[in-house]
């Protein structure tokens, strides 16, 4: 490996440690609790592996929370009317 070649790679992982802590630092001055920060940072793109070193939890911690938000994003769709089994409203019209 060429010393250019590490430096680039060195300051790749320089830089994305620098937006996990800028992304940090800006959901934090906006959120006031834990779990907000949490959903700015997965809602930026960070991985699991990011956002638990910025949150001090562990990767695997921070891919459950992951999950548990997809989860709850999904469970926030419209619930189709207990009579409507297609899953689709009806139309006025009959």
């Amino acid at each position: 490996m060429s010393k250019a070649s590490s430096e680039t790679e060195l300051l790749a992982e320089i830089s994305r440690k620098l937006d996990s802590v800028l992304a940090f630092l800006s959901a934090s001055a906006a959120a006031k609790d834990e779990g907000e920060v949490f959903r700015r940072l997965y809602e930026n793109g960070h991985s699991a592996e990011e956002i638990g070193r910025v949150m001090g939890i562990t990767e695997n911690a921070a891919a459950i929370r992951m999950t548990r938000l997809r989860q709850k994003a999904g469970k926030s769709q419209p619930k189709a009317r207990k009579n409507d089994k297609s899953g689709t409203e009806e139309s006025p019209a009959g």
